[in-house]
């Protein structure tokens, strides 16, 4: 990048040596003519200066047009590209025609398309005098670099065009255009943006659009002495010291950033900044842009697509949206909408005025007061008034509106109005309504108490009579922990009313508990307390709630006494299930001992394990509070190393197992045949499975499926199941099938390199 500044600086010093001695006008077409053939390739070029008349542009060079082309450019010059140029001021660069968004090319006459133009300003200081263009059949043609040298290349062409106007002398025009530095100092000078070049702590150079842009009169007290970031507001400096210290060698863009005048006035501003080298001193270059007012210029119109917006909707809404200004007893309404708005204002009425037309009479004065009020005190406004549509008929209005106090000291109101109407003819009915509901509240079964957010009895029903025996005389403006609770209750009763005043969120609220209560007679009884917070016309009380449990107690007890019982005997028949079981596995154990057909005797076992498994079922009902429902984990804990032990004994096997069982319990109906079902699946296991090693091992895993389904797994590392077994434990698989069945279920094998695996899917009975 250096190097590529360095050969920059070195062509503009041979520019400005070639056309240093040029005296006439066509010299310096030449002149700029090969100049730009080392510059940039391009098919078509154009030297325009202004005529003498200052009214129209003579062609004083082209490149790529005959004859009559040349007059036909020259004619209408005026209209096209250079006139354009010319009048604004302004560089025009169309990288592609085909592409041009902005529709700045122009369709051509020619027999060729051209595809990249460049149109530049001749100026002197602030005056036009020419146009240059160039144009390529190639898109995209004209870099960075080379628009900066066609622009040095105009600013000299500037300078010799005044020269030979004025017929300045040759030594005048040498000293003039001696060096390239002198040349860039001029189109420096002469830019229109505010430039200034920087070193690492202060500007070096500054143009006069900066000087006057920053409200100085000359770059004195500035040149040497002050730094860009003095010109930068305080709130960026953070943010952009780093940029201008330390200089970039690529461009940078700061789209919007904060500056400040030598009177510190703030404006908006756009940073351009690059870096180049002079005399291989690293520089920082930097443009700046006053968008002050184009960024007022969006502001407004984003506020208006808003205001559009707004409109758009507000007129969807059921009511009126409005922004409202009172002054002097004169209202305006900057903005107003909504479908209520067709209802009320007639097609001749102005919608400034229309509301204030349109107030019942009985209530503008009251409308007013409200206002007065909003705007001294800068509270919301909210008031019901009437008002007559475009039939004369009455609308009940509701207005909230909320006080804003602008910059400039006035105050603007926003708010909505809706039609409350059918609200209004609802209140008539109400007061019908409140009339039954204070006969209910009298006639009510229970005892209901009104109280203030303090405590302090405001009502007190029939019911209350009858349960406390105190009139309502005797009790209203008292205080309820004063008379309801028994003496040693009234300050836990104070407290609560205290508590449920600061928090909405009280345990006590909208909850029924049960407490004692004390008659005016001193009776004491258990009562059922309820309290809820209720809103009356904006005034907080809290309604009480109480019935004389003394009856339901009474039967509650009676009733639990049964129960108590009932669980007794349930119990006990339980355990005696268990220990008949017990007796009846006892005395096949017994007459097993007598068979001495090995095969019977097996069969025998296998019947005393299966009436053990029941067993255990009664027996661990009869040790649990509850005695409905098994843990079954525990239950298949006992199963499985009750089995294990048995087996154990018979065919001197050492067997490990694990169990995974969440902590699920099971009723009666489900826990027997699953337990028998467990009982086969693991008594196979350990007689047929695992019966020639020297030792096992039994997994069983139980897990819930979807809403009530349940999967158990048994397997184990035994042989497998193969048809002689299947034979032999006929009656095993055969119960098996019927039990779950019971279960709404079903047993499948799944196939396993090793073992067997039985998987179980059923559901709780």
């Amino acid at each position: 990048m250096q190097e590529d500044n360095i050969e920059l600086v070195n062509k503009l010093g041979v520019i400005a040596s070639t056309l240093s001695s040029i005296t006439d006008m066509e010299t310096l077409a030449n002149s700029i003519h090969q100049i730009v053939d080392t510059i940039v390739e391009v098919e078509f070029t154009g030297l325009y200066f202004v005529s003498k008349n200052k009214d129209s542009l003579e062609l004083i060079e082209a490149k790529g047009f005959n004859t009559n082309e040349k007059k036909l450019a020259e004619k209408t010059a005026m209209s096209r590209h250079p006139g354009w140029v010319f009048k604004h001021q302004e560089l025009l660069l169309i990288s592609d025609t085909q592409k041009d968004q902005k529709g700045q090319s122009k369709d051509s006459q020619r027999s060729f398309v051209v595809r990249s133009r460049i149109w530049l300003p001749i100026l002197i200081g602030k005056q036009s005098v020419g146009a240059f263009g160039l144009a390529s059949i190639r898109p995209n043609q004209f870099l960075e670099e080379h628009i900066a040298l066609l622009s040095f290349i105009c600013d000299l062409a500037a300078v010799v065009y005044t020269n030979i106007q004025l017929k300045i002398t040759q030594v005048t025009k040498t000293l003039y255009l001696k060096e390239a530095g002198e040349a860039f100092v001029k189109l420096f000078e002469s830019n229109p943006e505010a430039i200034v070049l920087h070193n690492r702590q202060y500007i070096t150079h500054a143009n006069q659009a900066f000087v006057q842009l920053f409200g100085y009169t000359s770059n004195d007290a500035i040149i040497g002495k002050k730094s860009l970031l003095d010109f930068l507001a305080q709130s960026v400096h953070s943010r952009l010291s780093s940029l201008i210290q330390t200089p970039v060698l690529k461009k940078q863009q700061i789209p919007a950033v904060s500056m400040k005048t030598k009177d510190a006035v703030l404006f908006m501003a756009e940073i351009h900044s690059s870096s180049l080298f002079i005399n291989n001193i690293e520089y920082s270059i930097f443009s700046i842009r006053d968008i002050t007012l184009k960024l007022a210029a969006e502001k407004k119109l984003k506020q208006e697509e808003q205001k559009s917006l707004l409109l758009k909707q507000a007129e969807q809404v059921p009511g009126i949206i409005y922004q409202l200004k009172y002054s002097n007893s004169h209202l305006s309404y900057p903005f107003i909408g909504g479908k209520l708005l067709d209802r009320l204002r007639s097609t001749n009425q102005k919608k400034e005025v229309f509301l204030i037309e349109n107030i019942h009479p009985d209530d503008k004065s009251r409308f007013f007061e409200s206002l007065k009020e909003s705007e001294s005190s800068l509270k919301n406004c909210s008031i019901d008034y009437r008002l007559y549509d475009k039939n004369k008929k009455i609308l009940w209005i509701r207005a909230n509106s909320k006080p804003v106090k602008l910059a400039n000291e006035t105050i603007i109101w926003h708010g909505y109005a809706t039609d409350i109407t059918d609200e209004k003819s609802a209140k008539a009915a109400l007061k019908d309504t409140e009339t039954q509901i204070s006969t209910i509240f009298n006639h009510a079964p229970d005892a209901i108490i009104l109280m203030d957010n303090k405590g302090c009895i405001k009502r007190w029903n029939q019911k209350a009579v009858e349960i406390f025996g105190h009139s309502k005389e005797e009790v209203i403006g008292q205080y309820m922990y004063d008379i309801l609770p028994p003496a040693e209750y009234r300050s836990m009763f104070k407290e609560a009313i205290q508590r449920i005043q600061k928090s909405k969120k009280s345990n006590i609220l909208n909850t029924a508990h049960e407490l004692y209560g004390e008659a005016k007679s001193g009776q004491r009884f258990p009562i059922v307390l309820a309290i809820s917070r209720m809103q009356i016309k904006s005034t907080l009380y809290f309604i009480c709630f109480i019935n004389n449990i003394s009856e339901r107690k009474k039967t509650d007890r009676k009733i639990r006494q049964s129960l108590k019982e009932k669980n007794i005997l349930l119990k006990e028949i339980h355990h005696r299930v268990k220990n008949n079981m017990q007796v009846i596995a006892s005395l096949l154990s017994l007459q097993a001992s007598f068979v001495e057909d090995e095969t019977i005797r097996k069969y025998f076992m296998s019947s005393q394990y299966r009436i053990r498994s029941m067993g255990m079922i009664h027996e661990m009902l009869y040790q649990s509070e509850n005695i409905s429902l098994i843990r079954f984990k525990d239950y298949l804990h006992r199963l499985v190393s009750e089995l294990v032990e048995a087996y154990k004994g018979q065919q001197q096997q050492t067997v490990e197992y694990t169990i995974d069982c969440p902590e699920n319990s099971f009723n009666i109906d489900t826990a027997i045949p699953l337990g028998l079902i467990l009982n086969e699946l693991i008594s196979n296991s350990l007689k047929h499975g695992i019966r020639q090693q020297q030792s096992g091992r039994l997994s069983i895993k139980l897990k819930a499926l979807d809403f009530s389904n349940f999967q158990l797994d048994i397997t184990d590392n035994g042989i497998g199941m193969h048809a002689p077994t299947k034979k032999k434990n006929a009656l095993g698989l055969l119960l098996v099938q019927k039990l779950i069945i019971q279960l709404s279920g079903t047993v499948k094998q799944l196939p396993t390199s090793t073992g067997c695996h039985h998987r179980i899917i059923f559901q709780e009975v």
